[in-house]
C-alpha cells in the first residue's frame, strides 16, 4: 500500500523535470514514516494480545502511560520535522495549481497517504497520519495509554 500511496501522491502532483530532483528526499521520508507507523501498529496489536492473554499482568500506572505518550509525541515530532524538511524544497517549487492540490489533500487529513482512515492529526497531508490517531476517550496519541 505504501508504494501505491506514494505513487499516487507523485502522480497527483504532476511534477516537472525540475521538481523531480526534490522528490527522492520526500519519498524517503514518507517511507520512513510509513515504516514507523507500521511498527507502532504491530507493537499495539502485540500489547493488546498480551493483555487479553494475561489479564492478571500488571498494567502501567498513569505516570508510566504519560511518559510513554511523551516519548511517542517526541518520536512523532521528529518524524514530522523530517517530513517538513524533505517536503519544504519541493513545496516551494510547486506552482499554484500543484499547491492547491496539496492543500486539498491536507484538508482531507492526508488520508490518501500513510494514514488510510486516520484523522490527519499526526502528520497532515505529506505524511497523512503516522499514528493514524483515532483519539477518543481514554486514548493517547497513537492509541496507547488509557484513561488516567
Amino acid at each position: 500500500m505504501t508504494d501505491a500511496r506514494i505513487a499516487g501522491l507523485k502522480a497527483m502532483l504532476r511534477l516537472t523535470p525540475e521538481q523531480e530532483r526534490y522528490w527522492p528526499a520526500l519519498e524517503t521520508a514518507l517511507r520512513e514514516a510509513a515504516t514507523q507507523r507500521s511498527q507502532r501498529m504491530t507493537e499495539r496489536m502485540e500489547r493488546r494480545r498480551e493483555m487479553r492473554e494475561n489479564r492478571d499482568a500488571a498494567r502501567p500506572d498513569p505516570v508510566q502511560r504519560l511518559r510513554t505518550m511523551a516519548d511517542r509525541m517526541g518520536e512523532n515530532a521528529a518524524t514530522m520535522r523530517k517530513l517538513a524538511d524533505a517536503a519544504g524544497p519541493l513545496y516551494a517549487s510547486l506552482d499554484e495549481a500543484q499547491k492547491r492540490r496539496v492543500d486539498r489533500m491536507m484538508q482531507r487529513g492526508g488520508r490518501m497517504m500513510m494514514g488510510g482512515g486516520g484523522h490527519g492529526r499526526m502528520g497532515g497531508g505529506w505524511g497523512g497520519q503516522w499514528e493514524g490517531h483515532r483519539g477518543g476517550p481514554g486514548r493517547g496519541p497513537g492509541g496507547e495509554g488509557g484513561r488516567l
